[in-house]
């Protein structure tokens, strides 16, 4: 956590205490033992994938050191689709994002790949938030696990104490 502090990339939230601007932390591309935990081996994937806004720089540096494609998925009325790129076809791929709540913004992606015929091998992602509560099949491979404490907007002590809140994030 000292790192998030130090560039000033923490946030005060609505429903947790912090919120982490991940990409704010990347300063150089994937060291060699972070590709290797990223997938190099097992999972193998064809390509990565990422939702945009947040899993843009991680899955390009992802894809970029295990010299496979990248491709991004973008909301477009509500729905992610692949506005920018063809449909990669019947091919093993993974879903990369910063950080992983609920997963449910992976979650689509993966379901929007599968439905044209790939197979989704794996998710992962800087930080897992989501004290193993996520939605996603199979397990998730992140590089720091973490648990914050959240509450519902009636229960929120930075509600009650008039705080402005932030919400940053892809879902509005």
């Amino acid at each position: 956590m000292p790192i998030f502090r130090a560039i000033s990339a923490s946030l005060r939230g609505f429903t947790a205490p912090t919120i982490f601007n991940v990409p704010c932390c990347f300063v150089s591309p994937l060291s060699p033992p972070s590709r290797e935990k990223l997938w190099r081996g097992a999972l193998n994937p064809d390509v990565v994938l990422s939702p945009a806004i947040g899993g843009l720089i991680i899955g390009h540096e992802v894809a970029r050191a295990l010299d496979v494609p990248f491709l991004f998925c973008e909301r477009q009325e509500g729905v992610m689709t692949l506005r920018r790129f063809p449909h990669p076809g019947p091919v093993s791929f993974v879903v990369v994002e910063d950080v992983i709540t609920t997963g449910g913004s992976s979650l689509e992606v993966g379901s929007l790949i599968e439905q044209g015929g790939a197979k989704w091998v794996g998710t992962g992602c800087v930080v897992d938030r989501s004290g193993g509560s996520h939605r996603l099949p199979g397990a998730l491979h992140s590089l720091w696990g973490v648990r914050f404490e959240t509450w519902s907007p009636g229960d929120c002590p930075l509600c009650a104490q008039g705080l402005p809140l932030v919400k940053p994030g892809s879902r509005v």
